[in-house]
C-alpha cells in the first residue's frame, strides 16, 4: 500500500521489530538484574537465619516471602524475554502465528496492568483520608495508565503486522496454486 513514496506495511514491520528488539534487551537486563538480586536476597536470608537463629524476627514478611517475590519477578521477566524473542523471530521469518502469540500475551499483560490499577484505585478510595500514604499510589496509577495506553498503541501496530503476514500467506496460497485445467494440460480440456 504505497502513498507518495511512503510504504505503510514496511513501517509496521519495522516498528514491531524495533519494539521487539528493545523489549528483548530491556527485559534481558531486568531478568539478569532480578536473578542477581534474587541470589543476593536468598543469600542474605540464609545468612540472617544462620546468625540469628535465636531471634524470632523474620526478615520482611517471613523467611520465604522476600525470596518468593523476587523469584516471581524473575519468572515474569523471563517470560517477557521469551515472548520478545518470539516476536522478533516471527517478524524476521514472517510467521503470523508467532506475532499473534505476542499479541495475545500483550493483551493479557495489559489486562493485568489495568486490574492492578483498579486494585490501587480501590485501595486509594479506602484510605482517602490519609493523603500522604495515597499520593504514591495515585502517581503509580497515572504512570500505569499512561504506560498501558502506550503499550495498547504498540499492540495495534503488532496486530497490523500479523494481519499483514496473514494476508501475504493467503495471497501466496491463492496465487501459488494453478487451476486444474492448467495442471492437467491443454489436451485434458478438450
Amino acid at each position: 500500500m504505497k502513498r507518495e513514496g511512503f510504504n505503510c506495511s514496511w513501517n509496521l514491520e519495522t516498528g514491531s521489530f524495533t519494539f521487539g528488539v528493545f523489549n528483548a534487551i530491556i527485559s534481558s537486563f531486568g531478568f539478569i538484574a532480578s536473578v542477581v538480586f534474587a541470589i543476593y536476597a536468598i543469600h542474605q536470608q540464609i545468612y540472617y537465619e544462620l546468625n540469628h537463629h535465636h531471634a524470632h524476627f523474620y526478615y520482611h514478611f517471613g523467611p520465604l516471602a522476600s525470596g518468593s517475590m523476587i523469584l516471581t519477578t524473575t519468572g515474569v521477566l523471563g517470560i517477557s524475554v521469551a515472548f520478545a524473542v518470539i516476536l522478533c523471530i516471527g517478524i524476521r521469518q514472517r510467521k503470523a502465528e508467532y506475532v499473534k502469540w505476542y499479541f495475545v500475551y500483550g493483551i493479557v499483560v495489559n489486562g493485568l496492568v489495568l486490574a492492578t490499577v483498579l486494585a490501587l484505585i480501590i485501595i486509594i478510595i479506602e484510605f482517602i483520608d490519609d493523603v500522604d500514604s495515597t499520593a504514591p499510589m495515585i502517581y503509580t496509577c497515572i504512570a500505569l495508565v499512561v504506560l498501558s495506553s502506550l503499550f495498547a498503541l504498540i499492540l495495534v501496530i503488532i496486530r497490523g503486522t500479523y494481519k499483514k503476514f496473514e494476508r501475504e500467506l493467503e495471497a501466496s496460497r491463492q496465487y501459488g496454486q494453478l487451476p486444474a485445467v492448467a495442471v492437467a494440460g491443454p489436451m485434458a480440456a478438450q
